[in-house]
């Protein structure tokens, strides 16, 4: 539905707002009930480069508590990039 989306649309750029929850030390996009902490994962097409932002709020520190979380969100990440730029995405992989 995102891939979909983005290519309607022609967009050079996305950005989502999602819960997340640590799981074997790698934050994983969950239910909103079961969120430790809220992700926001950005990415930007720069004409063939591709750059992705990753920012992490833990649910109790909100709103002031967002810290840089790139390394860690890079599973929520590479395929929002990947789906940018038009990439095929494996069926396991957030779209």
């Amino acid at each position: 539905m995102l891939r979909a989306g983005l290519r309607e649309a022609d967009a050079s750029s996305v950005g989502v707002l999602l819960p997340v929850r640590t799981v074997w030390d790698e934050e994983q996009v969950c239910d909103y009930l079961d969120a430790e902490a809220f992700a926001l994962v950005a990415a930007e097409d720069f004409g063939g480069r591709v750059a992705s932002v990753g920012l992490s709020c833990p649910l109790h520190s909100l709103p002031s508590g967002w810290a840089e979380a790139h390394d860690r969100l890079q599973v929520i990440a590479t395929p929002l990039r990947d789906v940018l730029v038009g990439w095929a995405v494996p069926d396991n992989e957030a779209t």
